[in-house]
């Protein structure tokens, strides 16, 4: 490997600092720190892959939330377009990768594939509706529409996968040295998230209330009375000082140097915990405490030195001291309570938890399907009020069960086990002290994550998913000869292509079985009154809505209300029960469709709306309206 094209990640964090943060301060336009932070990854990423995938670790903490938070799409790109230099360069025979639980991997995504969510056929109406420039914007930014959802959810894994194997390949070929300096850049960039974090918190640094984010930054600082830095709630914070302290910890024992380092390590750790306690995250800290109970005997004792007062002790005083301090002065929460058996029985993610079994008993193979379960939580919730917006199961497990059912649970359970045996399996083998601490970091963040799975879903935040991906490849780097080499036989792949077309045909079945939504409706914009007591909405060039039959025929009226229909009429097709209606418009009087229906009432009849035009009034100079105009048609009507 040409080691020199591996660049310092040092420098790469300096960089990262310098086109980033800094113009945030400075005020420098956001379009030119967006181009200026991609031409920085593109040129450290293509000297070698490592340093690409060092540059997005060291992002980390800037993308913390959902995609459709500003400039979250920036993230994607550094992923795919280290994935194109990749694959460029194993075409080109400069690079070559191996496929680290590839059995495993291909079972998960074989199976995510089949999960198609069950309300697929609102999915369809979203697809028909959609300009192929809306749905590219939509799935850019993360939207909870089912199928773009679907899709974005299985690129986000396979993505994922693919850096896995990134990882895997490049980091084998580095030496310890290399490594230490990875994970100590990450800790760095740890440290000055933690320090501009209070900043901003205290208010000692300026905050401009017009300008609250600043690319994927948020520029709070605070939320709920806690130190977020530049993550959108403490919640997400506190998921990546979670994954690093593990780093953390293996500097503060393991520094072998001198005093100045192991205190800027300590002081480094002691923030980060500060900020744990002091957001009074239950997950958090039972990961904190894990981090401790599994990093301390692996780190320790591999120096050969004896002394009264062991280095680490140091740090890990500090770190205590810092805890007890911010969990009696800063949390805003009395942090015992939130371990009391009372407070975690009446959590509302008690309820969503419950939906999350019903989705999964309707179609226990495949749950409620991929990327599904904030458009299906309706259906499946019960009375109680969750208290939380359904966004997610807000557990990873639960998430799981409920989109991928019992197949899903296996291929995640799989690749948990088999990441799990070849680390303990590897770190047993391993001879050298200082070699088996260095293992143990990945495998400790990686137990980390699934133990803040128990309370989050980590996989809908991209970083946080991504962080699995790549420390799993990072594991499994050296780890590789002690995992359980599962290649599955004839017999075996012929068996799950069976289970796999009866659990895919019996979904299809539940997808074409189950009605649509009453009310559900796509490509119309939100209620407005055009005239004294005539309401209803604006559909785009193409829309959809569903109407629950209360009669034998369906009256629809609509008007056109656009500027030149004497010149240009507006013709707009119908279907409906299988038969295509017609109407032209060509003045703004208003026009009526009769539909009739041979569904019972009570059942729901769907509207398929198509226009020959749509008109923007901001583009064509007419007012500032920015809206996608059509035809503007009032409810159903059933007599």
């Amino acid at each position: 490997m040409p080691r020199n094209r591996v660049v310092n990640p040092l420098v790469i964090a300096s960089a990262i600092a310098a086109t980033l943060v800094l113009p945030a301060f400075l005020g420098i336009n956001e379009t030119l720190s967006a181009v200026a932070l991609f031409a920085v990854f593109f040129a450290v990423a293509i000297l070698h892959p490592v340093n690409g995938i060092t540059f997005i670790l060291l992002t980390f903490p800037f993308f913390l939330g959902e995609a459709s938070w500003p400039c979250f799409w920036l993230l994607d790109v550094f992923i795919y377009s280290l994935l194109l230099i990749c694959a460029i360069g194993a075409l080109m025979g400069r690079w070559k990768y191996e496929f680290p639980l590839k059995w495993p991997v291909l079972f998960l995504i074989a199976v995510s594939v089949i999960a198609l969510p069950l309300n697929a056929m609102e999915s369809l109406c979203n697809l028909w509706a959609y300009s192929w420039r809306e749905a590219v914007s939509i799935w850019a930014v993360g939207s909870y529409d089912p199928f773009l959802r679907y899709l974005r959810m299985l690129m986000n894994m396979g993505s994922g996968a693919c850096l896995m194997i990134v990882a895997h390949s490049h980091f084998k070929q580095l030496d310890d040295n290399e490594i230490k300096k990875i994970y100590q850049a990450i800790v760095v960039m740890a440290g000055g998230v933690c320090v501009l974090g209070l900043l901003m918190f205290y208010r000692l640094v300026p905050l401009d209330a017009e300008r609250w984010h600043y690319l994927s930054l948020s520029m709070v600082g605070a939320h709920n009375a806690a130190v977020t830095a530049f993550a959108y709630n403490e919640q997400y914070l506190v998921h990546y000082l979670s994954l690093t302290i593990p780093l953390a910890l293996y500097f503060v024992i393991k520094t072998g140097g001198r005093w100045s380092y192991e205190a800027l390590y300590s002081v480094a750790l002691a923030l980060m915990v500060f900020m744990s306690f002091q957001a009074g995250q239950r997950a958090g800290l039972v990961s904190l405490a894990i981090a401790v109970i599994l990093a301390v005997p692996a780190y320790i004792g591999s120096s050969g030195e004896k002394r009264k007062i062991p280095r680490w002790a140091i740090g890990l005083v500090a770190l205590v001291a810092v805890a007890g301090m911010g969990a009696l002065f800063s949390s805003r929460y009395d942090i015992l309570s939130r371990f009391s058996p009372q407070t975690i029985l009446s959590d509302p993610r008690v309820v969503l938890s419950r939906a999350s079994l019903r989705m999964m008993k309707t179609s226990p193979a495949l749950g409620g399907g991929l990327g599904s379960f904030y458009s299906l939580y309706d259906t499946f919730k019960a009375r109680e009020n969750a208290g939380l917006v359904p966004i997610n199961a807000h557990s990873q497990y639960f998430q799981i069960v409920a989109e991928e059912g019992l197949l899903g649970v296996a291929g995640w359970g799989l690749i948990f086990s088999l990441c799990a045996i070849g680390a303990v399996r590897a770190f047993k083998k391993e001879e050298s002290r200082e070699r088996k601490a260095l293992m143990a970091v990945p495998a400790i963040s990686l137990a980390v994550w699934i133990f803040l799975g128990l309370g989050n879903t980590l996989s809908y935040v991209r970083s946080t998913e991504i962080f699995f991906w790549i420390f799993a490849g990072i594991l499994t780097a050296w780890a590789a000869p002690s995992i359980p080499n599962l290649r599955p036989g004839k017999k075996t792949l012929t068996v799950f292509a069976l289970v796999a077309m009866i659990a895919l045909g019996r979904q299809a079945w539940l997808i074409k079985s189950r009605p649509m939504d009453d009310g559900f409706f796509v490509g119309f914009h939100n209620r407005e009154r055009v005239e004294e007591g005539i309401e209803g909405r604006w559909a785009s060039q193409r829309a959809v809505m569903v109407s629950r039959v209360k009669g034998k025929t369906a009256a629809i009226r609509m008007t056109a209300l656009l500027p030149g229909l004497d010149k240009r009429p507006q013709k707009i097709r119908v279907w409906a029960g299988g038969q295509r209606y017609e109407i032209v418009l060509q003045d703004s009087a208003w026009r009526e469709v009769v539909i009739p229906t041979q569904k019972p009432v009570g059942s729901n009849e769907v509207f398929w709306f198509e226009a020959d035009y749509a008109l923007n009034p901001k583009q064509a100079g007419i007012s500032g309206d920015d809206r996608n105009l059509a035809v503007f048609i009032r409810n159903v009507e059933w007599r």
